[in-house]
């Protein structure tokens, strides 16, 4: 009977330190799951459920899951950017830790802090390209390709439409000043080509305004790819 109730008592006695070494995975949905985590990559999950320790390994992206408190305390929060990428929060004993190399935005569009230091994209694209990322490398490349071409679309659109409207106004006001007695053609060529000028101006600075955006968008892309590979 003793032996018994103590087989029962060492069941119990393990049941309990299974249960307390489970892992929780919370779903955006709002499922809680039970389980044991198994590896926890740049864009998937993957893990074992409590209830089918020996069932398949189920592996589920990080736009789907919350976070994850583990059996030790620790819990992961996973924080869906603005482009739909993932980056990992880990909290340890209810405190925030921010990684030593992670970057940050800051209220400046194309302005960022990394090691306490303010980078324009301009800067801060190649920084992150110098550094080593096995993984995710080839998508780095891709966006700061994307952000130099964005840029150099920018500088000559911007610069090349201020340069052709400054060229127009100086042709129109030289015809202007050479106007001999009311002479009605050349007024109006002076006066369409001041038009065109400030047209060309006008178009040039909102293609120019939004190839920065495009530059400031892949070099977001580059600074959330570069977070994602310190987790």
């Amino acid at each position: 009977m003793r032996r018994s109730a103590t087989f029962w008592l060492v069941i119990a006695g393990f049941c309990s330190l299974m249960c307390s070494a489970q892992d929780t995975i919370y779903k955006r949905s709002g499922d809680k799951i039970n389980g044991k985590v198994l590896e926890v990559n740049i864009n998937e999950v993957s893990y074992k459920r409590a209830d089918l320790p020996d069932g398949p390994t189920i592996i589920s992206s990080k736009k789907e899951i919350a976070k994850i408190i583990y059996s030790s305390g620790q819990v992961d929060s996973f924080k869906v950017t603005a482009s739909g990428l993932p980056v990992r929060m880990i909290v340890s004993s209810n405190k925030l830790t921010v990684h030593p190399d992670n970057i940050a935005l800051t209220p400046r569009r194309g302005v960022y802090v990394y090691h306490k230091q303010n980078f324009s994209d301009t800067r801060l694209v190649p920084v992150v390209q110098s550094i080593n990322h096995p993984i995710v490398n080839r998508e780095i490349d891709l966006h700061a390709q994307d952000q130099r071409k964005s840029r150099k679309m920018q500088y000559t659109i911007g610069f090349g439409g201020a340069g052709v409207s400054l060229a127009c106004l100086a042709g129109s006001m030289i015809m202007v000043s050479d106007l001999d007695g009311n002479d009605g053609a050349l007024v109006l060529l002076s006066m369409a080509t001041a038009s065109a000028g400030v047209s060309v101006f006008v178009v040039s600075q909102i293609f120019s305004v939004s190839y920065k955006l495009k530059r400031v968008k892949h070099a977001n892309s580059v600074m959330e790819l570069h977070n994602q590979s310190l987790n």
